[in-house]
C-alpha cells in the first residue's frame, strides 16, 4: 500500500467511506492515464520519463513531504459513520489523489511488466479494441480495489477514538515524510 492507499485509509477513517472512494477514484484515473500512455506508446513514455526524471522525482518527493506535514499537523475531525457531511469538496478529494498518484511514474514500469506478461495484443483483434478492453479492465479492477479498502476501513472505523486516529495520523505522516525523503535521495 503506497502513499495514495494511506491517504485513502486516512480519509475513510476521518471523513467516511465516500471521501475514501473519491480518493480512490482520483488514484484510479491516474492509473488509467499511465496505462493508456503505456498502451499507446511505451517508447515515447520511457523517453519522456528519462528526459524529465530528475524533475519528476523532485516533484514526487515534495508532494509526499507536503502531504506528510499536512497530515502530521491536521487535527482529526471524526465524523460519525452515519452522518452524511462533506468535509472537503469532491473535486479536491479526486484531484489531490490523482496528483499524488501521478507523481509516482514508477507505475509505468508495473504496466510495462503487466503488458509483457500477458499477450494482450494480437494481430487478430483490433489494437484500438484491445486497448479499450485493457483500459476498462484496469479501471474496473482499480475501482474494485478502492471499494474493498474503503469497505474494510469503514467497518473498522467505528472502533477508533479520536486520540487513536491522531496517533495514526502521526504514524502515517512520518511514513509519508520518510518516503518523500527516501524518494528524493534514491
Amino acid at each position: 500500500m503506497g502513499p495514495t492507499g494511506i491517504l485513502c485509509v486516512q480519509r475513510t477513517l476521518l471523513e467516511g467511506r465516500r471521501s475514501g472512494l473519491l480518493t480512490g477514484l482520483g488514484a484510479s484515473l491516474s492509473d488509467i492515464l499511465y496505462a493508456a500512455l503505456c498502451s499507446l506508446g511505451v517508447g515515447v513514455v520511457i523517453d519522456v520519463l528519462d528526459k524529465y526524471r530528475a524533475g519528476i522525482e523532485i516533484f514526487a518527493s515534495i508532494v509526499l513531504i507536503i502531504f506528510g506535514i499536512y497530515t502530521f499537523f491536521s487535527v482529526p475531525r471524526y465524523v460519525a459513520p452515519n452522518k452524511d457531511q462533506e468535509q472537503k469538496g469532491d473535486s479536491y478529494l479526486v484531484v489531490s489523489s490523482f496528483l499524488l498518484t501521478l507523481s509516482n511514474p514508477l507505475i509505468i514500469f508495473f504496466y510495462l511488466a503487466l503488458f509483457s506478461f500477458f499477450p494482450i495484443f494480437s494481430e487478430r483483434v483490433s489494437p484500438l479494441l484491445t486497448s479499450i478492453i485493457l483500459l476498462v479492465s484496469i479501471e474496473i479492477g482499480a475501482l474494485l480495489w478502492w471499494w474493498l479498502i474503503t469497505l474494510i476501513v469503514s467497518r473498522l472505523r467505528v472502533h477508533l477514538r479520536p486520540s487513536r486516529i491522531r496517533r495514526l495520523n502521526h504514524v502515517i505522516a512520518i511514513l509519508l515524510i520518510a518516503a518523500g525523503i527516501l524518494h528524493f535521495f534514491l
